[in-house]
């Protein structure tokens, strides 16, 4: 004797392996259509779009702003319509610098994570001070007392996405397609490249003295606490 829900199931006109295949293909085709949509990301953002978008995105911004506490180590904002275009993905979008240079999304990215890693490196330097040949309190050396660390911590581009996600820096970056069809680590992955870039702008528009004091207390001294001790 069949059991109500064998019963149930042989009922059905459309046999359940040929459902779940249906299944299975929907997120297979949904996937593909991700991918697809990825790959035809525009070069370059459109105007209209900042224009469209101009509220959130300055919502987004005064976010940014209040986590990594840019006020109060002396960092502000030039334009903000130009730093708005960083949270776009695109590769050759020009923001222009107020003293009239541009450079595009990709080179401030580039930029940017490039500065990131170096605060990294400072940590390292920083977390192993223990001997008596340390330089200016510095173990230059630090690389084989690490054998204790995992292998992420031992990488920089896992550092600092790890203290990323820590600070809870979520849903930075605007992506052409609607956000419940993004995958978190998808979206997470355009959100750090749209913090490279803001990093590489705010680094082209103030004093290196500035930027070196925020880019050590913000990101170099809190990933020592949020990952490296962890």
């Amino acid at each position: 004797m069949l059991k109500p829900c064998q019963s149930f199931l042989q009922s059905l006109k459309t046999p359940i392996r040929c459902y779940l295949r249906s299944f299975s293909s929907t997120i297979h085709l949904r996937r593909i259509i991700t991918l697809r949509t990825f790959e035809k990301v525009p070069d370059t953002v459109r105007p209209e779009l900042l224009i469209r978008h101009k509220d959130e995105n300055l919502e987004r911004i005064a976010s940014l702003s209040q986590i990594l506490e840019l006020d109060e180590y002396g960092i502000k904002i030039a334009d903000e319509s130009e730093l708005t275009k960083c949270l776009y993905p695109t590769k050759y979008t020009r923001i222009e610098l107020p003293n009239g240079i541009s450079y595009s999304n990709h080179q401030l990215e580039i930029l940017g994570r490039k500065l990131l890693y170096l605060q990294v490196y400072q940590a390292y330097l920083s977390l192993f001070k223990r001997s008596d040949s340390d330089i200016c309190d510095y173990d230059f050396n630090y690389y084989s007392k690490m054998d204790n660390m995992s292998r992420a911590k031992r990488n920089p581009s896992s550092v600092i996405h790890r203290h990323l996600k820590h600070i809870k820096l979520s849903r930075l970056a605007r992506l052409p397609i609607p956000n419940n069809q993004v995958p978190l680590r998808i979206q997470f992955s355009y959100d750090q490249k749209s913090f490279n870039a803001i990093i590489g702008y705010i680094s082209m528009t103030h004093e290196d003295h500035i930027v070196n004091r925020f880019l050590n207390k913000v990101i170099a001294e809190r990933l020592i606490k949020t990952v490296l001790l962890r």
